[in-house]
């Protein structure tokens, strides 16, 4: 598949993540040898399929691992670097007043990585008490500007888009009681297909789409061309 992907010009960056399990990235990140061995037996698979760079996606972390991930970072893009490769990093959005209490320390990890992709969608994610757009644009902005606070340099910056909606069910007061994500593409087919209220939201900057199905109301926010046309400017206008 690598080889596949760059025949046709596409770069390949594989992701690896720690299965977004917090107990198990805790246990890992206090086992040097097991870094060591990981590191060591990713780097050079990494490199013998020829890809270009390597995308960390650890999530769902303990605050408290914040230094020892940092440290492993530092030690992953010290090993790629020396076989070519380039390390990128997803980081959620989060927000400058409560970042030091999480596990990603953007103004460090700045300096160790190559680029540093912004998770600017999950605005309203499975777990939200109430309905929501996955990636209003005004929060993806403010968004761009934490990042920005940080003092990450603009050329180290990916603006990460999403393709996907959450479609939520409400009850009767209009609250959720379910939910599940459906990508982009499906939700144009459900236009087409449904009987839809579709209304311009001012607070998301996004068109708000209202269906019944069964006896149920369910709604979600769009993505479509235009959304994503908005998300490309902000990406030009902070210039990433």
């Amino acid at each position: 598949m690598v080889q596949w992907l760059k025949s046709r010009g596409i770069a390949v960056h594989p992701l690896v993540h720690n299965q977004f399990d917090p107990e198990l990235t805790s246990r890992f990140l206090s086992d040097t040898k097991a870094q060591e061995k990981f590191i060591a037996a990713l780097v050079e698979r990494s490199a013998a399929l020829g890809v270009q760079g390597i995308n960390v996606d650890f999530e769902g972390m303990k605050g408290s691992d914040r230094d020892k991930f940092t440290a492993f970072m530092k030690k992953l893009a010290a090993k790629a670097r020396q076989q070519g490769l380039t390390v990128s990093i997803d980081l959620p959005r989060g927000s400058v007043a409560w970042n030091h209490l999480t596990a990603y320390d953007h103004r460090q990890l700045k300096d160790i990585v190559d680029y540093i992709i912004i998770m600017a969608y999950d605005q309203y994610y499975s777990g939200s008490p109430e309905a929501g757009s996955v990636s209003g644009l005004p929060w993806t902005e403010q968004g761009i500007q934490e990042f920005l606070a940080y003092g990450i340099p603009r050329g180290k910056m990916i603006l990460g888009i999403p393709f996907y909606v959450r479609v939520w069910q409400l009850d009767a007061n209009g609250k959720p009681i379910g939910n599940r994500s459906m990508t982009a593409e499906n939700a144009e087919q459900l236009l087409a297909e449904k009987q839809v209220k579709k209304t311009w939201d001012k607070e998301f900057q996004q068109y708000r789409v209202e269906y019944e199905e069964d006896g149920n109301t369910y709604v979600f926010w769009l993505e479509d061309n235009k959304t994503l046309e908005a998300r490309l400017k902000l990406a030009k206008k902070y210039r990433l």
